[in-house]
């Protein structure tokens, strides 16, 4: 059990987390991973997660319209 949390705590360092809090918000659909720093209103997480939906759904559609252009 020590050392997952010694594991867990090197992990939280190398992506740039610290002692304060933080958390990391996956989307573990993409992989994407967007960091709050520090003790936020549950406001700010919604933001963040919102703007990775907005984010993901740009790109496919992007994606999409690339595709159907070039079957045309």
């Amino acid at each position: 059990m020590i050392a997952q949390i010694r594991e867990d705590n090197r992990s939280a360092q190398n992506q740039d987390m610290n002692p304060t809090t933080s958390s990391m918000i996956i989307n573990h659909k993409t992989g994407r991973t967007e960091i709050v720093f520090g003790a936020k209103p549950m406001g700010a997480y919604i933001q963040v997660i919102r703007g990775m939906i907005v984010d993901d759904e740009a790109e496919a559609l992007a994606e999409d319209t690339a595709q159907a252009q070039g079957k045309y």
